[in-house]
């Protein structure tokens, strides 16, 4: 889906090279880029609950609990279910195969659109921030 991915060009090659400069600047901007997903990560739920019908009838796993990741390399920022599929092979009736398709049309790209310029503005902030506090 288009909507559900937001690219800032040179922002991973920018946060990789502060990355470097030191483990404090390391973990502030891990910690501000989590600081910054965490909106999305809770709208997706609230869509999730709202969107998707049954979801709120389940009793063990939560499907509509999201988690917040930073690859190591500072190059994605990703929010992802908490719960993790069926790990088998062939046909189980556990399995949903189209739900995935379903969580991220549903889900996790409205909340993207709805945090969008946020998040924009907010990757110029952690940026500024980091390099003000640890160079100034």
């Amino acid at each position: 889906m288009p909507g559900s991915l937001i690219e800032i060009e040179g922002f991973p090659e920018l946060a990789k090279a502060l990355a470097q400069t030191g483990p404090e600047v390391r973990r502030a901007l891990r910690d501000r880029l989590k600081d910054l997903a965490e909106p999305i990560a809770h709208d997706a739920e609230f869509f999730a609950i709202e969107n998707i019908s049954g979801i709120q009838r389940q009793r063990r796993k939560h499907w509509e609990r999201m988690r917040v990741g930073i690859s190591r390399g500072f190059s994605l920022t990703y929010v992802a279910p908490r719960e993790r599929g069926v790990k088998t092979r062939g046909p189980d009736t556990r399995r949903r195969p189209g739900f995935a398709d379903t969580l991220r049309d549903e889900a996790m790209a409205p909340a993207v659109e709805k945090n969008r310029g946020r998040l924009v503005n907010g990757a110029a902030e952690i940026v500024d921030d980091v390099t003000n506090k640890w160079w100034l």
